[in-house]
């Protein structure tokens, strides 16, 4: 189930139309192993200052 729960998540969140469907699997996720809720976050804060801040 978490192989399958990521691979929804990083497909989801590549492709616009599917967006939705790999936050709802990042939330399964992160309720199923409580943990991920820090490589999560750390993860969209490195993403948010490789994407945003570095313009």
């Amino acid at each position: 189930m978490t192989t399958a729960l990521v691979t929804i998540a990083v497909l989801g969140m590549c492709f616009g139309p599917t967006r939705w469907l790999g936050i709802i699997a990042t939330a399964l996720l992160t309720f199923d192993r409580p943990w991920l809720v820090v490589v999560v976050i750390l993860a969209a804060a490195v993403l948010f200052y490789v994407l945003k801040l570095r313009k």
